[in-house]
């Protein structure tokens, strides 16, 4: 059932991010491109609970949507400080121990962080990250804790 999801997922995935929908020859090379790619995860025996999280179900979606808005709020404090006289611009390491367990919600909460604009993981060891910030202001545990909850909510641990 994962192979057949990881299957669909990356079907829509690459029609949407490709835009065709009435060329036959190009349609026909996706489906062999995510029916390699499937196989080949499945060799590689990557196909389980963690690769093809259904059962984060519509909560990821929620999450995203929620993520969307945090990176565009740090997108524009980004933007704020590149322009102006670069004084804000003050990069500093810190670390951060996340409350979440288990490695997929982990990896979450790494992604989610670099992903979002001023800041980025660069590493994990065992429960704490160490994060790079641009800004005092990104350099905010606060921010990364709520994010930490988000996951949490979202029971990937």
């Amino acid at each position: 059932m994962r192979t057949f999801g990881l299957f669909i997922g990356l079907a829509v995935l690459w029609l949407l991010l490709s835009g065709y929908f009435h060329e036959p020859l190009i349609l026909f090379f996706g489906f062999v491109s995510c029916l390699v790619t499937v196989l080949l995860s499945r060799r590689m025996n990557v196909v389980d609970y963690e690769s093809v999280p259904f059962h984060l179900g519509v909560k990821i979606l929620k999450y995203w949507a929620w993520l969307a808005g945090d990176v565009a709020k740090a997108n524009i404090a980004v933007t704020r400080a590149v322009l102006s006289d670069l004084s804000s611009v003050r990069p500093e390491m810190f670390t951060y121990k996340a409350t979440v367990k288990g490695d997929l919600a982990l990896t979450i909460l790494a992604n989610s962080i670099t992903l979002t604009p001023g800041t980025v993981t660069v590493s994990v060891d065992g429960d704490e990250l160490l994060i790079h910030a641009l800004t005092k202001q990104a350099a905010d545990p606060q921010a990364i804790a709520a994010m930490d909850r988000h996951i949490a909510a979202l029971g990937a641990d």
